[in-house]
Formats: C-alpha cells, sequence, structure tokens
C-alpha cells in the first residue's frame, strides 16, 4: 500500500489532525511526521508547543496512525542551509517506506518540500480550528471541544500548561515556521 507522511508541529495534535489523517488514510497508509526541537540533547517545548514529542506521539498512535520524528539539534538556523537540508531528507525518507508521499498544508513546506528536497507532495489550504484559538482553548483549560485522548494529555500536563500560560512565546517564525528562540543561533 502507498503512503502519505504528513510533515507539521503538531504542537497540540486535534481533531483537524485525526479528520485529516482519516481522509487520507482512505487511499493510503498514513505517517505523522512530529517535529522536536533539541538543544544540548534536551527537547525544547515553547509556549506554541507545550508538549513533549513522546506526549505528541501518544496522542495521534492512539489514533491509530504510524509516527516518525522529524528531529532538530542546535543551532538550528542550520537547516536553512543546503547540506543540512538535505541530510534530514535522508533521516525523514530512511524512516519510511519507498513510494511515500507527503502532504502538506504550508505554502511555505510545499516549496521547501518540492522544489528544494525533491519531494513527491500534495498540498491543501489550511482549514478547521486554528493553532492560536487551540492555544486560547488549553491556556482556559477549555478542554471540552478537544478529542479525548488529547484532553487526557493535556490534563496530565496541567502544570506545565499553566506555567506557559504565564510566559511570552519564545519562538520567531521564518516564513511559516514557529522555531525556538532557545538553540536558533548557537
Amino acid at each position: 500500500m502507498k503512503s502519505f507522511a504528513i510533515l507539521g508541529w503538531f504542537g497540540i495534535p486535534h481533531e483537524t489532525h485525526y479528520k485529516l489523517g482519516k481522509y487520507l488514510s482512505r487511499e493510503r497508509e498514513v505517517y505523522f511526521g512530529i517535529v522536536r526541537f533539541f538543544k544540548d540533547g534536551r527537547e525544547v517545548i515553547t509556549r506554541s508547543r507545550p508538549l513533549y514529542g513522546y506526549e505528541r506521539k501518544e496522542i495521534i498512535e492512539d489514533w491509530s496512525f504510524h509516527t516518525f520524528f522529524w528531529d532538530f539539534h542546535n543551532p538550528y538556523v542550520k537547516y536553512f542551509l543546503p547540506k543540512y537540508a538535505l541530510e534530514m531528507k535522508e533521516r525523514i525518507l530512511s524512516q519510511l517506506p519507498e513510494d511515500t508521499m507527503f502532504f502538506t498544508r504550508s505554502p511555505y513546506a510545499k516549496i521547501l518540500l518540492k522544489d528544494l528536497l525533491k519531494l513527491k507532495v500534495e498540498y491543501s489550504a489550511r482549514s478547521g480550528l486554528s493553532a492560536s484559538k487551540l492555544r486560547e482553548k488549553i491556556y482556559s483549560q477549555d478542554y471540552e471541544e478537544l478529542m479525548p485522548q488529547t484532553a487526557k494529555i493535556l490534563e496530565k500536563a496541567r502544570e506545565r500548561i499553566k506555567s506557559f500560560a504565564r510566559e511570552k512565546d519564545r519562538t520567531i517564525k521564518i516564513l511559516d515556521f514557529k522555531i525556538p528562540v532557545e538553540g536558533f543561533l548557537k
């Protein structure tokens, strides 16, 4: 069976991600590529992405989809250089079946994947709950509209989420990518 790889931050996996996976799984096996950032061997989480990779993986695998990690190690700025972008491509491809097509809802990721890395890409405009609206809900402890798996993980991480609610987000946005400030340059 052919497969789709959906690459994304999945800061807080939610119903729109689930529905996208279900829709794509009608034609192909679906893999969610979960982005993680590491500085000096420690995963960096931010207000934008308050869940660790293993927590996001748990939610998505509970939906019966495959997952793999798409890891960035400091300094993150190096991944804007072709040499490191090509190394990242090889690491991603080594975790997927040979016939994988990539799916994105980011116009910038489409350019990166298709034009720079020469991968097969299918693109669709974004829809559903926006990430900023979702964060507003979780920082106000409003988990009612979230899927049960997501709400369960958020409940376990309640204290961490409460601390992020009081902080300013420590990311920078380059094109469509929110990247932690911690570890960007060194």
